[in-house]
């Protein structure tokens, strides 16, 4: 969770948040930093610096910070990150950029700083660059990632279209695209793991559930018919339950017990539609080999002989002539026509056919007969199958 209190009066706070496991947080004021112990609540431990820090990230539990300056007399520029060693009590690294720095979060190795229009990835033992991730103008600071990094999941706002959020995944590299709310989104926030993804409409009243994976609707919740400010959105560790706070001065706790059945639902029809896809893939995999082997086993009969064959075309829809074909083939002309590609017309494109056809005319015996639709009509022979007789009959 995190929090920027417009409010200069209100002790001075800047910022609030929790650290990556959430036994730790963190304040920025007018005049430093403070941190508390959750569980049980103990502090605060107070760095004063004599100006104020907008932001503070905590680096788990240790003793290293990031933090970026604010409030009325910055400690540090709004443009710049700093990695502070609070027991050395000196900056150790200096992170600059070329626009407003509006967010900063650590996630287990990583360090994402979030500019208006572009997302910073570090590796914060290397403070390279890992990623950029290309933005639209997020005035509104849409950012949110899983805090159980394995694997990476960050949501930002798409950047060729307003109202829609991308989710990065990156273990499968996979971006998955949707729309949150109906109207313009005010806020989001991912639960630990990664699975949920929860947003509010710009009026505050409505809280709205997507699954991270594929954009899925879960389920929508209500917080009230006032229109508010969302200060922040988040969950417990275990996507037990949802708190919202507004500026209404009000906290809201939703159960997410329902939430959660209709995303294990969701994800085992779509494990069994992923299941039902690959077997119909195997089965139409399975059939292709038997048919090849069907195929295989028909050739060989034929591989140590010289064999004669015919047949026809021209018995269809087509409006023509009935053309049928007897050829001969030596047994020394088999490698000879598997070398030219000769195989069943149905697999071979028309213009291999046109290429390929000369050579065959040239090289290989056979017989050809046409039956014109004039001479089909004199014979008065009105059963196909007869017609077909005869005719193979006479090439052959």
């Amino acid at each position: 969770m995190n929090s920027k209190n417009e409010n200069k009066n209100t002790n001075s706070m800047l910022y609030i948040s929790f650290n990556q496991n959430n036994k730790f947080f963190s304040i920025g004021t007018e005049e430093g930093f403070l941190i508390y112990q959750t569980d049980p609540l103990k502090g605060p431990y107070e760095r004063k610096m004599g100006a104020g820090i907008g932001i503070v990230e905590m680096i788990e539990n240790s003793n290293f910070l990031a933090l970026m300056g604010g409030g009325e007399i910055p400690k540090y520029n709004k443009n710049k990150v700093v990695i502070w060693d609070d027991h050395e009590n000196k900056v150790i690294a200096e992170l600059k950029f070329t626009t407003t720095i509006l967010r900063v979060k650590y996630i287990k190795d990583y360090l994402l700083v979030v500019c208006q229009k572009r997302i910073y990835i570090f590796n914060f033992n290397t403070y390279e660059i890992f990623d950029t991730i290309d933005t639209s103008n997020n005035t509104k600071e849409l950012f949110s990632t899983n805090q159980i990094c394995n694997p990476l999941i960050i949501a930002y706002p798409y950047p060729k279209e307003e109202n829609k959020i991308s989710i990065k995944n990156y273990s499968t590299r996979e971006i998955c695209t949707f729309k949150l709310q109906e109207e313009p989104t005010g806020k989001i926030s991912m639960n630990n793991t990664g699975t949920l993804i929860v947003s509010s409409n710009e009026h505050g009243t409505v809280i709205r559930i997507h699954s991270c994976s594929d954009g899925t609707f879960l389920q929508e919740f209500k917080r009230g018919m006032e229109k508010a400010k969302i200060n922040s959105i988040c969950f417990d560790n275990d996507t037990k339950f949802m708190a919202v706070s507004s500026s209404r001065g009000t906290i809201h706790i939703f159960s997410m017990g329902s939430t959660i059945k209709r995303l294990k639902e969701h994800e085992i029809n779509k494990k069994n539609e992923e299941k039902d896809k690959d077997d119909k893939k195997k089965d139409k995999k399975d059939k292709k080999k038997k048919e090849d082997k069907k195929e295989e086993l028909k050739d060989d009969r034929f591989k140590k002989i010289s064999t004669i064959g015919s047949d026809e075309v021209g018995t269809g829809d087509y409006f023509g002539p009935i053309v049928v074909t007897a050829s001969y083939v030596d047994i020394s002309k088999k490698t000879w026509l598997n070398d030219l590609g000769v195989k069943d017309s149905k697999m071979v494109t028309d213009d291999k056919i046109l290429a390929i056809a000369p050579k065959l005319i040239k090289d290989i015996p056979h017989v050809t007969f046409i039956l014109s639709p004039s001479a089909y009509n004199k014979a008065k022979i009105f059963n196909m199958n007869k017609v077909k007789a005869i005719l193979h009959n006479k090439v052959l």
